[in-house]
């Protein structure tokens, strides 16, 4: 009894130890993570949700009070589980099967046929076919053929043997703890104990717990576990081996900064977490989060934006983000990431414009003033059950618009912070504010050559304001306001060697140059304004800061920073041809380690970027914009850097923290799903699982099928919906997809935020449908792939092709019979029209032959032979070119005159009988009438059949035609008539030769050559031949010639001519000269054979 006592007694006092050294609180400061609520009018289900997995592929499960509810990322899916119960836990075995409990039923999730997951239950398998199982409210699993059920109505184990399973009840145990491999349990009598092989093994001071309901039991570390109670706080115990239970417990009290919170709000569950942290669910405040200090790290509830604040369950997904189930709905919080935040709900009114952390309280300047978050003596709120712990508190006294701070070391009064703004400037003490001087200020900077003067830019102007630290407190000269400067200052700048600059809101960067303080400078500085660089404009908006040991600024044309030589020089050419055609920085800062952190925004969609440019050990530079994507891409006002790795971001949405030591996976390898193929008639075809499936227990149920290893889809169903899923949940409404349907697409798609392909009226054939996924950290999850193959229509398969084969055998058969029967009688009957209309069509071809022979020689006598010929087979003549064709022409004088004195009948006859005649002569020397115009007649030489001896051929028919114009003169001269008196003239060269027209051909001829024979004809004389000199130097070996001189012809100017006037007397066979002797022809062949 003494021993006891004494026993009792160290307790307490370790306990009492443990409690006081706990009570040293250090609050988290942690804000607000990246929050998405899931009310149940998204997934169209109950509202309460009891417990969350998620399978091996990604995906998670909920139980709901509708039955199990599916979530991919994209759509939600409920899975009704027997008789419609509400479930009420879930849990995941070692191959990733998904149990189902729920009131008197319980069984798994397993797929279907079609892949799609469906409720399978095992309570026909139980012995006790009406065993009583009550609420169940979790699973455990013990081997491959056990498990344990906690329920309302008892602890029990089902062990399934020979397809049946049978039930084992253990009444005394209350509950059960699984803690790695070890099951704790916990009754009202013997308190703490293990649970080892079917029997209860009470630990040595277990019994301390038998009056201590516990509720939850966690891993804490190597050597402890952390036994949470419902309503006495936390116990740390020792971890015992259940070989040596007879081992006493250490119990130590584990006095915590929420314990309070937990009592008051009614603990429900608890979780560890992957970062060594745990989180606790209650019914009335929402989960809490605590460090294994004991130290509050977090509340999520309704107030920082959780859906609900009565929590049942808590989930830690593959990415480390917590899912709440919740009374009314379901949440996520990115517990896991990096970034957190405050904004209106913590208390921070208005954009945030600047930050600064002064005397350990974070400052943060808004559109509405100026408010504070103390990270001091919040224990005590903590305990006091405030909610919203880490929530930001106006500063007393200011009210306007704040712009920026500026912290003032003082070497003998403490230290004191300023804030700058659109009411002046202000002294910040703690929670309240006094104004030093009233002009509407922007931006404050301490002159570091001078350190007990203030720089301030003002809405128009600058000023410099001095301090006097010498007296008990700091006091503040009027200020001195720098002359000639009447711009908006939006930031001040200082060198090494201390040179000032301010840059303006819209017109480039002030130069404070130092001067002698006199009447024209009070200050000391005087203002000299840059506008530009190199014709480039500066004035836009400027901004002045620190990097890499140069001053830079920053405008919409890039970074430069400002020589000794007076000039500006970019400070990186490449940057800036990227930042002059793509970007503008809006707000740079360099941090502690030379990291530069800037906003960009993109000047051709106006995006917004945060980027953080990493200086490496090895002076590389590394971009880093992953970590910030999540940020709303809103207007970014300023950084504010810590050497501890927190960077804080203000923006129009609030103000962010970024914790650079927080590990974040991007690059975490992920699925993709192909979650559902739809037919055109809305009927599922495949339901998303296509991974190999183990029944539990070795069962098959009867209604369970294996997933078909092939998919055929009838030709009916051509038309098909594919839809995919990311299985990443961190803002999974920017994940993206591309696709491809090998078979039918020709390229990938482009990356879209549709999780949905329809391809309509596709061909038999085989295809794969091939789609990726990337999140919002631009990482690319696994292909998913799906292979089918469209099957051909019914009437083109191969039992189709064999019908219609014996169809077309029996039609032929018939028909062939039919046929034969016809055609006997139609036999005779044809033999006869044969023969009468073979003698018919003789007597037509005999009619058809004289007609072609008409038309022939009505052809040949408008167009030469070959070109006719040409015509008849091609149906058209294409035209040709001819270097060398003598061209005649004809006309008789005085043609006018002579229609006037006789008959026009007299007439035609006459012309007609010379132009026959021509025509004759023609044909003898192988000339081609062209065509008659009235009383002129033209021939050419030389086409369509090329020839050497043309102009011999041309000369001898004008002899002939002036012959038989000669003897039509001795007979119209008997008869008393006018005589007729025919000019020629002829010339040499290079024509064009074609059929013109379409339905009346001629075939004609075009050049100068035939301009130029006209012009010979026209300046000849009666019954004279005038030739060219292009033809004369070919004829004069043949023909007596007499040169007339250069005679000016109409448009040619003067023109070499000659008369020809017979056949010279050596080479002529008569007096008249007039027909050629053999000498000629010698000379004729000659020339032909050339």
């Amino acid at each position: 009894m003494i021993q006891r006592f004494f026993v009792l007694l160290f307790t307490t006092v370790v306990l009492c130890n443990t409690g006081i050294k706990a009570q040293d609180y250090r609050q988290h400061e942690v804000g607000t993570p990246f929050i998405r609520n899931y009310p149940p009018r998204e997934y169209k289900a109950f509202s309460q949700n009891w417990s969350i997995v998620q399978d091996k592929r990604g995906v998670l499960y909920f139980a709901n009070g509708d039955g199990v509810l599916e979530y991919d990322g994209v759509d939600w899916r409920l899975i009704r589980v027997t008789g419609n119960y509400t479930v009420s836990c879930l849990a995941l075995n070692e191959n990733g099967v998904v149990f189902v409990g729920s009131i008197n039923e319980l069984g798994y999730l397993a797929p279907d046929k079609k892949g799609q997951m469906t409720y399978f239950s095992l309570m026909p398998y139980i012995q006790e076919k009406t065993y009583d199982f009550g609420f169940i409210y979790n699973i455990y699993f013990t081997g491959a053929d056990e498990m344990m059920i906690i329920s309302s109505n008892n602890v029990s184990k089902l062990h399934f043997v020979n397809n049946v399973i049978n039930i084992t009840e253990y009444p005394k145990i209350s509950n059960l703890y699984k803690i790695s491999d070890i099951l704790y349990s916990w009754d009202s009598e013997g308190g703490l104990g293990f649970f080892v092989k079917d029997s209860i093994f009470h630990l040595k001071n277990g019994d301390f717990f038998k009056d201590k309901y516990i509720q939850t039991i966690l891993n804490f570390d190597k050597k402890n576990i952390l036994v949470s109670t419902r309503d006495y706080g936390m116990y740390l115990v020792n971890k015992i081996d259940p070989a040596n239970y007879n081992k006493a417990l250490d119990i130590k009290k584990f006095a915590t900064q929420i314990d309070n919170f937990l009592l008051k709000n009614r603990f429900q569950t608890a979780k560890n977490l992957r970062d060594g942290n745990f989180a606790f669910a209650t019914s009335r405040a929402g989960t809490v989060i605590m460090d294994k200090q004991g130290n509050l790290v977090q509340i999520l509830n309704k107030s920082i934006g959780i859906y609900n604040d009565t929590h049942y369950y808590i989930f830690q997904d593959a990415e480390g983000a917590i899912w709440l189930a919740l009374d009314n709905g379901i949440s996520k919080a990115e517990i896991n990431s990096p970034i957190s935040f405050w904004n209106d709900a913590t208390g921070l009114k208005g954009s945030v414009l600047s930050v600064i952390r002064f005397n350990d309280i974070i400052y943060a300047a808004t559109w509405q003033g100026v408010y504070y978050m103390d990270l001091k003596g919040l224990s005590n709120e903590a305990q006091n059950n405030h909610v919203d712990i880490l929530a930001f508190k106006p500063v007393k006294g200011i009210t306007s618009t704040c712009w920026d701070f500026l912290k003032i070391k003082l070497a003998q009064q403490p230290d004191i912070l300023l804030t700058a703004s659109t009411d002046g400037i202000f002294i910040i003490n703690n929670d309240t504010s006094y104004n030093i001087y009233k002009g509407n200020t922007n931006k404050l900077h301490r002159i570091g050559q001078n350190t007990a003067y203030i720089l301030a830019g003002l809405e128009s102007g600058a000023v410099i304001i001095k301090m006097d630290t010498t007296g008990k407190n700091v006091t503040f000269s009027p200020p001195d306001t720098i002359e000639h400067i009447t711009q908006r200052i939006i930031s001040i700048g200082e060198t090494r060697n201390g040179e000032l600059w301010l840059g303006t809101q819209y017109n480039g960067v002030i130069h404070l140059k130092p001067c002698e303080a006199d009447d024209t400078c009070k200050t000391g500085y005087k203002a000299v304004l840059y506008q530009n660089y190199k014709n480039k404009s500066l004035d836009g908006s400027v901004y002045i800061n620190e990097y890499a040991g140069y001053l830079l600024f920053a405008c919409e044309n890039g970074l430069f920073y400002f020589c000794e030589d007076g000039t500006f020089k970019p400070y990186n050419t490449f940057l800036n041809k990227i930042l002059s055609s793509q970007g503008v920085i809006t707000v740079f800062k360099q941090d502690k380690k030379g990291n530069l952190w800037l906003q960009g925004t993109l000047k051709s969609s106006g995006e917004k970027l945060v980027l953080c440019v990493e200086r490496k050990v090895d002076k590389t530079k590394f971009f880093s914009v992953l970590p910030f994507k999540p940020i709303p891409k809103a207007e970014i006002w300023n950084f504010y850097t810590e050497s501890n790795g927190v960077t804080w971001i203000c923006s129009d949405e609030g103000l962010y923290r970024y914790n650079a030591n927080i590990s974040f996976y991007y690059n975490k390898d992920f699925n993709t799903l192909i979650r559902r193929v739809v037919l055109e008639n809305d009927s599922v075809f495949f339901g998303g699982y296509n991974l190999p499936f183990i029944h539990p227990f070795n069962m098959q149920p009867e209604n369970s099928e294996p997933a078909e290893e092939t998919h055929k889809i009838s030709y009916s169903y051509n038309s098909i919906i594919f839809e995919y899923a990311s299985l990443y949940f961190y803002d999974e409404s920017q994940n993206q997809y591309k696709h491809y349907l090998e078979g039918f697409d020709k390229k990938w798609s482009d990356w879209t935020t549709e999780a949905k392909k329809e391809y309509t009226n596709l061909p038999n054939g085989t295809y794969t449908f091939r789609v990726y996924s990337k999140n919002i950290f631009d990482n690319e999850g696994k292909e998913a792939v799906f292979e089918f193959e469209i099957l051909s229509p019914w009437y083109r398969t191969f039992f189709a092709y064999i019908i219609y084969v014996i169809l077309i055998f029996c039609f032929s058969y018939i028909l062939i019979k039919f046929s034969n029967k016809k055609l006997k009688e139609a036999k005779f009957k044809l033999e006869n029209q044969v023969q009468s209309r073979t003698e018919e069509l003789f007597k037509q071809k005999k009619e058809l032959e004289k007609e072609k022979e008409k038309s022939d020689r009505l052809l040949l006598n408008i167009l030469p032979y070959k070109i006719a010929e040409e015509l008849k087979e091609k149906g058209f003549a294409k035209a040709k070119y001819y270097p060398n064709v003598s061209v005649l022409f004809a006309d008789f004088t005085g043609f006018t005159q002579i229609a006037e004195q006789l008959d026009p009948e007299l007439l035609i006859k006459e012309l007609n009988k010379c132009f026959v005649y021509f025509d004759e002569v023609c044909v003898r020397h192988n000339l081609e009438k062209i065509k008659t115009v009235g009383d002129s007649y033209m021939c050419a030489g030389g086409i369509p059949i090329k020839n050497n001896t043309h102009a011999i051929d041309i000369v001898l028919a004008a002899l002939e035609f002036l012959n038989f114009i000669k003897k039509l003169q001795e007979e119209q001269e008997k008869k008393g008539q006018t005589k007729w008196h025919l000019r020629i003239g002829i010339h040499t060269g290079e024509i064009i030769a074609g059929v013109v027209g379409k339905k009346k051909f001629a075939y004609d001829i075009w050049g100068d050559t035939v301009n130029t024979a006209s012009r010979m004809e026209s300046t000849s004389e009666p019954d004279k031949i005038n030739i060219s000199g292009a033809t004369y130097r070919i004829v004069k070996d043949f023909f007596v010639c007499e040169y007339r001189g250069k005679v000016a012809a109409k448009h040619k100017g003067e023109v070499d001519m000659n008369f020809v006037y017979r056949i010279r007397p050596e080479l002529s066979h008569d007096k008249e000269g007039f027909i050629p002797n053999i000498k000629f022809k010698e000379m004729y062949n000659q020339l032909l054979k050339e």
